[in-house]
């Protein structure tokens, strides 16, 4: 029962109705309840299955029309499930009206036995009226998993609850037939169904099939005292049939009202959740339910798949629209500022060679101060040259004694600081040249450490 999470019951011939069950605590409960008018369809939510099916697993069930569906009861040995098929098949051609070939066939069995032996009811239907009814709901919307009789449930749900003979008149159409359950010693013993003329001695044909099946109970054995008499009907079938019954019992007939519909079809819910052995769906039916809704899945998600990319294709153009309105905008903001921005292109280059020049004056002064700082006295500086290379080029002469001088010339230089950093980042090491008289030449370089100046 937990593999179904909702159960949808059906009755779709005179007023329809549509039952919604959904599973709780292992029973069904009812969750809502739908009478669509006569031109309404019915609510596709709830009775089309869709990719939560898979999730939520849903029962799709259909009440046959009254009188539909024949039931007869077996007595047979216990068994199990699968044997217990095989054993009504082969008795099928002496309980059906009808070739076995057209017909559809379920069977219930009843939990209870008596002699070793199983109660089993077996429910029997045209297939031709099956796949004309069948053909009616599935115009409906409505793809049934199984199909059930309300009367069997109501048969079942007065279960052994008092021996005797149970009378269940139609409850809807003339065309339905009577059921009458025969319980005996617990245990269900015969089922008939009574079709009356709609003619003036409908009493008499009724009083005269019910004792016919009471004397059939006589010579089957199982009918040994006087029973019971239980009439289910509401109170206006009561009025109308009890006096015929009470005629034929010979004593007062017990009056039962009969079950609403709505417990009728959370009875139908529960048993047909259970998975009885066989149902009364054509097997080709629901092979064909089935594969239309497999087909129904894979096309909704193509279907979603497809949605999503063209939405996609959609939404990547507009973003490119988007893109191409804000490139314009900004190209037109460009071209708007273009000869500005030229000129303060040219005036920035314009700065900047007029800061170089200030930096680089300002940078021949300090090493032209640091040079005039350190050039010891024995020396003479004879050119000095500042390139744009950040190199200081420096030439003189000197007495033939003077290297040392130049040499410490050349380490006051690499010493020289300005604003607290040396001024030159390198000092290379002079260079003495040829002599000249009583002199010498020498020259070195040095790299300013930065042009920047304070």
């Amino acid at each position: 029962m937990a593999q179904w999470q909702t159960c949808n019951v059906l009755k779709a011939t005179g007023s329809r109705q549509l039952w919604q069950f959904a599973a709780a605590g292992g029973d069904y409960k009812l969750e809502r309840d739908y009478t669509p008018a006569a031109e309404e369809p019915l609510p596709r939510n709830v009775v089309a299955k869709k990719w939560g099916a898979l999730f939520r697993p849903k029962l799709n069930v259909a009440w046959l029309p009254p009188g539909a569906a024949f039931l007869r009861v077996l007595q047979l040995p216990p068994c199990e499930p699968d044997e217990l098929l095989s054993m009504v098949e082969f008795q099928l051609e002496k309980l059906s009206p009808l070739p076995v070939a057209q017909i559809v066939w379920a069977v219930e069995a009843l939990p209870k036995t008596a002699e070793g032996q199983q109660t089993v009811i077996v429910i029997i239907a045209a297939r031709q009226q099956v796949e004309n009814f069948l053909g009616q709901i599935e115009s409906e919307g409505f793809l049934a998993d199984r199909l059930e009789t309300p009367a069997l449930d109501h048969l079942l749900a007065a279960e052994a609850k008092t021996d005797g003979v149970w009378v269940y008149p139609p409850q809807e159409g003339t065309d339905s037939g009577w059921l009458v359950a025969w319980w005996i010693g617990g245990v269900l013993r015969h089922l008939g169904l009574i079709y009356l003329p709609d003619t003036d001695n409908r009493a008499a044909v009724l009083k005269e099939q019910i004792q016919q099946m009471a004397w059939a109970g006589e010579l089957e054995g199982w009918l040994t005292a006087p029973p019971r008499w239980h009439l289910v009907a509401d109170s206006v079938s009561a009025a109308l049939w009890e006096p015929a019954l009470r005629e034929l019992a010979g004593e007062s007939v017990q009056v039962l009202p009969p079950y609403p519909l709505n417990r009728l079809a959370a009875l139908t819910a529960r048993r047909a959740a259970r998975g009885a052995p066989a149902g009364l769906l054509p097997a080709d039916y629901a092979v064909r339910y089935r594969a239309r809704y497999v087909d129904g899945l894979w096309m909704s998600g193509i279907t979603a798949v497809v949605s999503v990319y063209l939405l996609g294709v959609l939404a990547y153009f507009g973003f490119l629209k988007v893109l191409e309105f804000e490139l314009g905008r900004a190209q037109s903001r460009v071209n708007s500022h273009a000869a500005a921005y030229t000129n303060a292109l040219q005036l920035t280059a314009q700065i900047k060679l007029l800061q170089d020049q200030q930096t680089f004056k300002y940078a021949a002064l300090d090493c032209w101060e640091a040079v005039a700082k350190t050039l010891p006295a024995e020396l003479t500086l004879t050119s000095m040259s500042f390139g744009r290379e950040r190199t200081l080029s420096l030439f003189g002469t000197a007495p033939q004694e003077g290297g040392q001088a130049i040499l410490d010339f050349n380490a006051a230089l690499k010493q020289t600081q300005l604003n607290g950093q040396p001024l030159f980042a390198k000092v290379n090491a002079p260079f003495m040249g040829s002599r000249q008289g009583n002199s010498v030449t020498w020259n070195f370089t040095c790299e300013l450490n930065r042009l920047e100046t304070e």
